[in-house]
């Protein structure tokens, strides 16, 4: 027979599936309905059972003992949940209850221990025979909550033991979780469960174990810190005490110490212990990789080192910011940080071992077996590995591996260390001996004082020559020293007090008051000669930074001071002597003989105690600043700047200090002495080279009559007269009014290079070649030169100045004279700034010479520039600026009968040109020159 192959029927294939699946949901709910069960009939004797498997769980429900409702879904133990998460909650959080059937109990005299590791929630552990609830046993760990505010978490182990009897071979376990504080809720901690007390054993085997790591690590802590103690340089040692301090903590607070010592239930104490746990996951691997970079500094990498260190302090920070709900979301991010740590300090070691650095072998092996521990760790967050921890067995091993790294590089130190020290001691023998060679040969006088002020034994042997006296050690070193000098009892108070307010304190101390200890002193001999001696002071410091000795050195410097006083006078002998070759002979001696002049009219006026004391001020420093004027123009520059600081002495000067006044002048007038002598000493010359000054009386005399004659009216003497004496009157030197002008060039030319001035145009005019008397002379050129610097540092503008308003690049001074109407008249003028009014007058309101806001005519305005100390510049200088100038001009022509005017163009302008006349009848001349 023909057999037919079956075929494809889609109705019957489809009512068989409907029954299939009708089939499934009848023994679905029946599946639930039972419960899960674990049989533990096969534990032997200490075996510890982990209770891993699927447990029944309620979401969001607190089931009670006796309550046999089926489960609506199963959840396995050690793991966070991951099903029922309501909405309202957030990651891990949230409250639930899981529960397990124990069968094949059987009565034991030791019974069953039930046991948990804790996990970061509140949890409640029951166990109850199956048909007998109220015989419930339980252990709480925190307080359970269904909300943030009223769970409060606790990290602490429990256990719980039970007695099953011969009917009770089926047990419930019920655990109620809740979390609100973490980010992996559940019954992420599987319960154990052994005869006996095995698992609770465990428990407290593995506390005690980690009682143990953590008591070497702070041994090993310790020992670390009392060598940085002693050898501050090696930072390494520094950074593996940290590293101890650090996994110190986090051992006491991840596995579970903190809660074990202190029960309480504080929501502040978990989130601390978490707040330590997440900075030392951090801060322990960077001290730890600190302490490999610094030990193994040339096989590291210093830019990946600073890498790691930046990303690992913005780590800590971060973690700062956060609470602990957040921080445990970030755990694995922070764990990527921990493992680059990691990574970086074992690729040193590896490096370090290729390149066979000393103690590489050690330290590479203790880190290893810590990175294989703190990797192990972290696979059993990520549920890979079960509990328990082991980073402390790690870190236990790593402190004590670089404890040994430590402990031989100090055994190579200390060895060294002792082989130095032979040898120094060797060397400080030999540095002795030589000390006291260098003691007993050096040229000097050292000691040391002491806090008492003795002299400590171990003295140079040139300090009994120096002091005149043996056997010093012990002797009070003030009374020795200074014994004889010239010291007064004053200033040996004042030295005695610094020493004693200096020992035994800091050395800012010594530093402020050390300026006022004396560092030369003279000592009278008994045979009245005088020695010199120079002392040294020198602190010496403790390590405290206390002085508390000071090196005392003496040296007889007379013959050094004799030597230095005739090379200053050599030396300031020869700088007079390159002044006083550039100037005539003739020349020079006229000065020398003006020069004295001027001082013995000063004298005159400062002798004239009856006068008005700022009067004879005044005349004094005018006799003072035409002397420098004269010495600046022939280029006596010490001569000069003498006067000038003669003159900021006298100007200060009240009227009980006159005997000041007359010791400046004297030393004015040694200073004069000491250009003669040098003159006369050095270059040969004598008396012989005088000037018209020292002519011979019958040249005086012819002279005299040939004045008379020249300006009386009887012209058959004048013309005999004058054609018999011209040639001879014109050869003699500083007569005329022409070469008076051509003197005063070399002056205008002195002053443009200073100033910085374009070389002005010096115009004469007028009777240019009329003989003059030889005072009238000298005065007309002392009055010349205080114009001439009054213009050239007042009126006369610089080159661009001049350019801008349309002048010439260089000024004009005109001078001029001429002989009318019984008087010899001189004008001299400028083309410069002229004079200011309004600014002279605002100046001598300012001083206090006029009222403010004073109505005065320009004639009265001009008249303050002659008034003693007026001056319409801000600060004195060495040309100008002290309110003397034209006050000496306008004296200087008082004092030879003439008198001075300013001449005005218009009289109602507050700005006119600076024009002056001064003027001198014919008999006052005729006078001075009989």
């Amino acid at each position: 027979m023909l057999r037919h192959r079956a075929q494809f029927n889609p109705e019957i294939w489809g009512s068989r599936l409907a029954w299939l699946f009708a089939l499934f949901l009848a023994f679905q709910p029946k599946a639930l309905a039972q419960l899960q069960t674990v049989s533990v009939g096969h534990l032997k004797d200490k075996q510890v059972l982990e209770l891993t498997g699927e447990w029944d769980f309620f979401w969001a429900t607190w089931l009670e003992p006796g309550d046999t409702r089926s489960a609506p879904v199963r959840q396995v133990a050690g793991r966070v949940w991951t099903t029922g998460t309501e909405p309202t909650f957030k990651k891990g959080q949230g409250f639930a209850t899981y529960r397990l059937k124990l069968s094949d109990l059987r009565p034991r005299m030791d019974g069953y221990t039930l046991a948990l590791r804790s996990a970061s929630a509140a949890l409640k552990v029951m166990i109850y025979p199956a048909q007998k609830p109220d015989k419930v046993r339980f252990a709480t760990v925190g307080r359970l909550g269904v909300d943030a505010t009223h769970e409060i978490p606790q990290l602490r182990p429990v256990s719980l033991r039970f007695f099953p009897e011969a009917d009770e071979t089926e047990w419930i376990v019920l655990v109620h979780v809740s979390n609100f504080h973490y980010g992996r809720g559940g019954l992420w901690t599987a319960p154990l469960l052994s005869e006996g007390s095995a698992a609770e054993g465990r428990i407290v085997g593995d506390r005690e174990f980690l009682i143990f790591c953590l008591g070497m690590i702070i041994v090993i802590g310790v020992y670390n810190i009392v060598l940085f103690i002693r050898r501050p340089v090696d930072k390494p040692t520094l950074m593996l005490a940290l590293f101890c301090l650090v996994v110190g903590c986090r051992s006491a607070a991840s596995d579970n110490l903190i809660s074990w010592y202190f029960p309480q239930l504080d929501t502040r104490i978990y989130q601390t212990k978490y707040f330590i746990e997440y900075m030392t996951m951090v801060l322990g691997p960077l001290s730890c990789i600190s302490f490999i970079h610094m030990s193994f500094l040339s096989s590291s990498m210093p830019r990946f080192y600073r890498f790691i260190v930046s990303l690992s302090l913005c780590t800590g920070l971060f973690i700062l910011t956060l609470d602990t709900y957040y921080c445990s979301i970030i755990l694995s991010q922070i764990q990527v940080v921990t493992v680059l740590q990691i990574v970086f300090g074992l690729s040193v070691l590896v490096r370090a071992v290729i390149h066979k650095r000393d103690e590489s072998i050690l330290a590479a092996m203790g880190s290893f077996i810590l990175a294989a521990c703190v990797l192990y760790d972290i696979l059993v967050t990520f549920h890979v590995f079960s509990q328990p921890y082991v980073s402390s067995l790690g870190m236990g091993a790593f402190v004590f591996m670089q404890g040994q790294v430590v402990a031989q590089r100090f055994a190579k130190a200390f060895g060294v260390a002792e082989h130095l020290s032979y040898k120094l001691k060797d060397e400080v023998e030999l540095q002795t001996l030589e000390l006291r060679s260098i003691m007993e040969n050096i040229p000097q006088g050292v000691f040391i004082m002491l806090a008492d002020q003795s002299i400590q034994g171990n003295y140079s042997k040139e300090l009994e020559q120096l002091l005149g006296e043996g056997q010093l050690t012990g002797k009070k070193a003030l009374p020795v020293l200074f014994r004889n000098t010239t010291l007064t009892g004053e200033d040996l108070s004042i030295i005695d007090s610094i020493l004693v307010s200096s020992f035994h304190e800091p050395i800012f101390v010594w530093e402020l008051n050390a300026h006022s200890l004396p560092q030369e002193f003279m000592r009278v001999e008994i045979d009245g000669s005088q020695q010199v001696f120079a002392v040294e002071w020198h602190p010496i410091v403790n390590r405290q930074g206390l002085m508390d000795r000071v090196l005392v050195t003496l040296r007889n410097v007379t013959e050094i001071r004799a030597l230095q006083a005739s090379q200053r006078k050599d030396q300031q002998a020869f700088t007079l002597l390159l002044e006083i070759v550039q100037i005539s002979p003739d020349r020079f001696r006229d000065f020398v003989v003006q020069s004295h002049e001027i001082l013995k009219q000063a004298s005159i006026d400062s002798a004239a105690v009856t006068a008005e004391w700022a009067l004879l001020l005044r005349k004094v420093l005018m006799r003072l600043h035409t002397w420098k004027g004269l010495s600046r123009s022939l280029g006596l520059k010490v001569l000069a700047a003498h006067i000038h600081e003669v003159e900021q002495i006298l100007i200060r000067l009240s009227v009980d200090q006159i005997e000041t006044l007359h010791d400046q002048l004297d030393s004015l007038a040694e200073q004069l002495r000491s250009y003669e002598a040098i003159e006369k000493e050095r270059l040969g010359r004598t008396d012989s080279s005088r000037s018209v000054a020292n002519a011979t009386s019958e040249t005086r005399q012819l002279l005299q009559a040939w004045h008379r004659f020249h300006y009386q009216p009887l012209d058959a003497y004048r013309e005999a007269l004058h054609e018999a004496l011209a040639v001879y009157v014109q050869t003699l030197p500083d007569i005329t009014t022409g070469q008076l002008v051509q003197n005063l060039q070399q002056e205008v030319s002195r002053l443009a290079r200073e100033l910085d001035k374009p070389l002005p145009v010096l115009v004469g005019q007028g009777a240019l070649h009329q003989p003059l008397p030889e005072s009238m002379f000298k005065n007309l050129s002392y009055i010349l030169q205080h114009l001439i610097r009054n213009s050239m540092d007042h009126g006369l503008e610089t080159a661009p100045e001049r350019l801008a308003q349309g002048k010439a690049r260089a000024g004009h001074i005109t001078i001029g004279f001429d002989v009318r109407d019984g008087c010899l008249m001189m004008d001299y003028s400028d083309d410069g700034r002229g004079l200011d009014l309004l600014r002279v007058l605002r100046k001598a309101e300012t001083l206090g010479l006029v009222p403010l806001n004073s109505n005065l005519d320009p004639d009265a305005i001009a008249q303050f520039i002659f008034e003693s100390g007026f001056t319409t510049k801000d600060e004195a200088q060495m040309v100008s600026g002290r309110g003397i100038g034209m006050d000496a001009v306008r004296l200087l022509v008082e004092e030879s009968g003439g008198r001075m005017t300013l001449i005005s163009d218009d009289k109602a302008r507050l700005h006119q040109a600076f024009h002056l006349r001064a003027s001198w009848s014919l008999s006052t001349l005729m006078a001075q020159v009989a």
